[in-house]
Parts: structure tokens; C-alpha cells; sequence
């Protein structure tokens, strides 16, 4: 993979502003993510490598150390990446009731069509709501 023309959404054909809208299963994963296992793989090589070089047992107990501490790292960062995700969807949310409020206004003074989007805006807000429910379980 090429990172450095790699951006989240390469290749969406469906026009999503994130993964929540796209229908065409194109990759969102965050550049950082790549660039993160790109250094994780190298870390572990290079471990794998130094760790034939020692015999010492204090030199293998501290590789162990920092084969921990990468793991949790990569761990922390995973989560971050989530709650991301689920602050995402929570911000869809709230735009949406926004439009709702602002630009279509109360059920009374609306036309069939008008009423019609609102109810598509309600339903949406919905999703998204149980989306960034689910995603915090």
C-alpha cells in the first residue's frame, strides 16, 4: 500500500463523507493506523533480531517489558480510533437534529414534502443515535 497517496475513503464511488454514508465498502481506515502497524512489524522485527543477539536473562525480561508496552500502545490506540468514531456518529446526530429544528421546523406549518424529509431526518438521527450507542458498548 502505498501511504503516501493513501488517504481514508480511497476509492469511495458512492460520494460518502465517511464510512457511516458509504455503500461501496472502500477503506476508511485512518492513515495512522497503516503507519502504526507499518511500525509495529518493524518493532517486532528488529525485537526478533536483537533478541538472538542476547542471551542475558535481564536483556530478554526488558524486551519482554517492551513487547508489553507496545502492546498496550497499540491497544490505546485502537480505542482512541473508536471513541473517534463513536464522537463521529454522536456529531451526525446532532446535526441532523439541528436541520430539523432550524431549516425544516414543527410538523404543523410543513408541506406533504417537507414533512416527508423531516420524518427521513428523524429516522436518520435514530440510526445514528443507535450506531454511537452500539459503538460505546
Amino acid at each position: 500500500m502505498d501511504l503516501d497517496n493513501y488517504y481514508p475513503g480511497l476509492g469511495c464511488e458512492c460520494f460518502a463523507r465517511n464510512e457511516g454514508e458509504c455503500g461501496c465498502a472502500a477503506d476508511w481506515t485512518p492513515r495512522e493506523v497503516y503507519v502504526l502497524r507499518k511500525k509495529v512489524e518493524q518493532l517486532e522485527i528488529d525485537n526478533k533480531n536483537y533478541r538472538g543477539w542476547s542471551r542475558n536473562p535481564d536483556d530478554i525480561k526488558r524486551i519482554a517489558e517492551l513487547e508489553e508496552s507496545l502492546r498496550t500502545v497499540a491497544q490505546t490506540r485502537c480505542v482512541s480510533y473508536e471513541d473517534l468514531a463513536i464522537r463521529d456518529l454522536e456529531q451526525q446526530a446532532n446535526g441532523a437534529e439541528y436541520v430539523i429544528e432550524s431549516v425544516l421546523g414543527e410538523p404543523e406549518t410543513l408541506t406533504s414534502d417537507a414533512l416527508s424529509i423531516r420524518y427521513e431526518f428523524l429516522d436518520r438521527l435514530k440510526q445514528l443515535r443507535e450506531q454511537a450507542k452500539g459503538g460505546a458498548n
